[in-house]
C-alpha cells in the first residue's frame, strides 16, 4: 500500500484575492487530497470553494488545531497517512508553518516518517522583502512584536540596533488593529536615516509597498488600520 503525504498548502491572504494567485499545480495537487488540518474550518472551506471549480469542499474532512494542539492527537490524525491517505495542511492566510501554529504539524509528521510535500504559493513576508529594496542577503524575522508599551519600544531600539550593525533587514507583522499603535512607535523611536517599508494588502486591489526613510514617514498622515501589514527596517548601509 503506497504512503499517503502531508502537502504544505499556501492560500490566499484574503477571500477577495484572484484566485489564478494559486498556481494551476497546486490545483491539482488539491484534487488528490479530501483530507485537511486547517486553523479555521469556516475559511478553509471558503479558500477550498473558491479555487475548486468542480470538487465539492462538503466531501472533505477537516481536522482544526491551534496553537496548543498536543502530538498525541496530531498523532492520530497523521496516522491516516499510513494507511495511504493524502493529507493538506492549510492556514488561514498565506504558507503554513511560517508564523503560523502549523509548524507543529509538519514536525510532527517528520517524526512520524510522513513525506512532506510543500507547495508553492503566496508569501507576505517574501513578497514584501522582494519589493522593499532592503537587504535579501540578510534578514531575519521577528514574528509579532511584544504588546506592552515598553517592551515595544525596547524591542524596536534593540532590531534597530541589529540593522545598523550587521545591515541585517528585520521584518515582522502586526495584529491589523494595532499597524497603527505600531507605526506610531517606529517614527518615534527609530532614528530618521532608517530605512522603513511598509507593504499593505499586497495582492489586493488596494496593495501599496513604500519604502522611505523614517524623516520621509513622519511628513505624511498615514492610516494602516485593519489592513494586512508587513514591516521591514533596516538601518545599515545595505
Amino acid at each position: 500500500m503506497n504512503t499517503g503525504k502531508l502537502f504544505v498548502i499556501p492560500s490566499l491572504f484574503s477571500i477577495k484575492s484572484d484566485k489564478n494567485l494559486i498556481p494551476s499545480y497546486i490545483i491539482n495537487n488539491l484534487n488528490k487530497i479530501d483530507e485537511f488540518i486547517v486553523e479555521n474550518e469556516k475559511k478553509s472551506r471558503a479558500f477550498l470553494r473558491k479555487i475548486l471549480s468542480v470538487k465539492s469542499e462538503d466531501n472533505f474532512i477537516f481536522h482544526t488545531i491551534g496553537k496548543h494542539s498536543n502530538s498525541e492527537n496530531l498523532n492520530k490524525i497523521l496516522n491516516n497517512c499510513h494507511k495511504g491517505i493524502n493529507i493538506g495542511l492549510l492556514s488561514d492566510l498565506g504558507c503554513p508553518s511560517i508564523a503560523d501554529p502549523g509548524s507543529n504539524v509538519v514536525q510532527t509528521a517528520h517524526l512520524n516518517n510522513i513525506k512532506v510535500i510543500p507547495l508553492i504559493g503566496p508569501s507576505s513576508i517574501f513578497l514584501a522583502l522582494m519589493a522593499s529594496g532592503l537587504n535579501g542577503q540578510n534578514f531575519t524575522f521577528h514574528g509579532y512584536l511584544p504588546v506592552n508599551n515598553i517592551d515595544l519600544q525596547e524591542k524596536i531600539k534593540k532590531i534597530e540596533k541589529k540593522s545598523i550593525n550587521s545591515s541585517q533587514t528585520q521584518i515582522f507583522i502586526e495584529t491589523p488593529f494595532r499597524n497603527n499603535k505600531v507605526f506610531s512607535f517606529l517614527t518615534k523611536h527609530l532614528r530618521n536615516s532608517t530605512k522603513l517599508c511598509i507593504a499593505k494588502n499586497i495582492t489586493l486591489d488596494d496593495e501599496v509597498i513604500f519604502t522611505q526613510k523614517v524623516s520621509q514617514w513622519k511628513k505624511n498622515n498615514y492610516n494602516f488600520n485593519k489592513k494586512l501589514c508587513v514591516f521591514l527596517l533596516n538601518g545599515g548601509n545595505d
